[in-house]
């Protein structure tokens, strides 16, 4: 069992200690809180705590906020600490599992996945990769992405257009190797 897993069945035993998952209502009326509220309307009715709890990892693990870049669940579980009294084991629980999945930055492809979370976005890498002279472009290529390089480049292509195929060959990563050739390359 991966380290991400062990996480994500210890928040799940935390959260089934929480009166909140109950019922459907109880539940719900956490997501009034601000950090939590863009997914206020995500969860799936559940016959169970048990399906609460798993629905909420499931929903919210890979979700970021966009104009924060925090992670659903780790703010989610914020939030519930923020119900349980500073004193209780429940609350110092919550608020540990929280700083687990912040340390370890869940990935927003797949669950048992670990990346670095998003910290540019998609117009700030382009705008990095647009100050970058040809030759100094056609090397970051060649060091972080040779399968591209030396099969999609060619010598008189352009530079936007090079640029391009880098940005469409990233996407399907979420960016996140772009991103992080870049932190190196800087």
């Amino acid at each position: 069992m991966s380290r991400t897993d062990q996480i994500y069945n210890r928040v799940r035993d935390a959260l089934l200690n929480c009166d909140q998952f109950q019922k459907d209502e109880t539940l719900r009326a956490l997501f009034v809180d601000q950090r939590v509220y863009p997914w206020r309307n995500s969860l799936s009715n559940a016959s169970s705590p048990q399906e609460r709890a798993q629905g909420l990892i499931d929903c919210l693990h890979d979700q970021y906020r966009h104009d924060t870049k925090e992670n659903g669940l780790v703010l989610f579980l914020q939030v519930l600490s923020e119900h349980h009294d500073p004193a209780t084991a429940i609350h110092h629980r919550l608020v540990g599992l929280a700083g687990e999945l912040t340390a370890i930055n869940i990935s927003p492809q797949a669950a048992g996945q670990v990346v670095a979370k998003p910290q540019m976005d998609l117009k700030a890498m382009r705008q990095q990769l647009i100050e970058m002279d040809d030759t100094e472009l056609d090397f970051f290529c060649e060091v972080h992405f040779p399968d591209l390089a030396q099969t999609k480049f060619s010598d008189n292509m352009a530079k936007d257009r090079k640029i391009l195929l880098l940005i469409k060959h990233c996407r399907r990563d979420n960016y996140q190797v772009l991103q992080s050739a870049l932190s190196d390359h800087v």
